[in-house]
């Protein structure tokens, strides 16, 4: 996001910054007289900036607080220092973790949330390393492992290359389950087959983040991260689940100093939130309309947590038309330590 030039007094310095950070030559600033050809010059190479600058001049300055209202997690949380993302629709929601396969069912009362069930989604004790999860409007829910190998030994495992999709019943029971893999798709695209297999600490794919609009769904990937920029492959659940013939989309989004995805949220003007991290520890939040071939903001920087941990998952609280309220949270933190947040400014 561009930091808008505000207050103070405007010298006639040309050529001056404007308040998207992008250069503007006057022809009649007192103290800048031009020929026409050096003018002519100057026009040219303003209306190039204009063209190629940052995408988040078309829209008013973004401003991220951190308020007071903290969103609150009840109930005996599974492995409650290692929660990989959690999704709310209406009063009810999910929450999972990377330790297990297991889903906790929660119930919501406005911004606090009470862990009501909890069910495996796979036999025994296999590890799912559920990363995301998401929400369609019709009440679909999904979960998705990493599909990366594993932390020690860098192999893969069949167990965390799934894709679930669900409902609950009206007593919050998991119904209507089927699993699928994202691998075949991730193997068609050169970006991601090249990075499939391989450890996360040389760049090897893995999945952070999911969302939904409508029957489409958004792979946020940690991992790999090309020349600055994050993925995000976009797939109909009919093709990832009934074999409907279409080829899934690969998005990369411009997010420096960010590295990589860690949460998707959806808005409900179709802009998705995303939260980013970067090198130590560093933490960034952005919008992205998916088409667009730029964020509607540069990465926001979010302050470190006091009680430490990386962020980790994201969920939207609230929002309108002006501005909306999302808590994050962390692992390494008992229960997620959450912190709510207000991001204001125009779409």
């Amino acid at each position: 996001m561009s930091n808008a030039l505000r207050g103070g007094v405007e010298k006639p310095l040309p050529p001056r910054l404007d308040s998207c950070n992008t250069y503007r030559v006057t022809e009649n600033s007192p103290s800048f007289k031009l020929s026409l050809p050096i003018l002519a010059y100057f026009r040219i190479f303003y209306t190039i900036l204009l063209i190629f600058g940052n995408a988040s001049c078309l829209a008013e300055p973004f401003n991220l607080s951190e308020i007071d209202t903290h969103f609150v997690l009840s109930g005996k949380v599974a492995h409650d220092e290692e929660i990989s993302s959690i999704t709310k629709f209406g009063n009810t929601g999910i929450l999972v973790s990377d330790e297990d396969s297991d889903v906790q069912i929660l119930s919501f009362d406005n911004s606090n949330a009470t862990i009501t069930e909890n069910t495996p989604l796979l036999s025994g004790s296999k590890e799912a390393d559920l990363e995301a999860t998401a929400v369609s409007p019709d009440g679909w829910f999904y979960a998705t492992g990493s599909h990366g190998v594993t932390k020690r030994l860098a192999n893969r495992a069949p167990s965390r290359e799934h894709v679930f999709r669900f409902k609950l019943s009206s007593d919050n029971q998991i119904i209507e389950k089927s699993v699928t893999s994202l691998t075949p798709h991730l193997l068609k695209i050169p970006e991601l087959r090249s990075a499939f297999g391989k450890p996360l600490q040389a760049d090897g794919l893995n999945i952070e983040g999911l969302t939904a609009i409508k029957d489409t769904l958004y792979f946020g990937f940690r991992r790999p991260h090309l020349n600055r920029e994050v993925l995000i492959l976009e797939i109909s659940s009919s093709t990832l689940f009934n074999g409907t013939p279409e080829s899934p989309k690969l998005h990369r989004i411009p997010a420096h100093p960010a590295n990589g995805i860690r949460a998707l949220e959806t808005l409900s003007d179709g802009h998705l939130l995303i939260l980013l991290s970067g090198k130590k520890s560093s933490t960034f939040v952005t919008l992205w309309k998916p088409g667009s071939p730029n964020a509607t903001t540069t990465p926001i920087p979010v302050s470190k947590s006091k009680t430490g941990g990386k962020a980790e998952s994201i969920i939207l609280l609230d929002e309108n038309s002006t501005e909306f309220t999302f808590a994050i949270l962390y692992d390494s933190v008992a229960g997620g330590g959450a912190r709510t947040f207000r991001l204001r400014g125009s779409r």
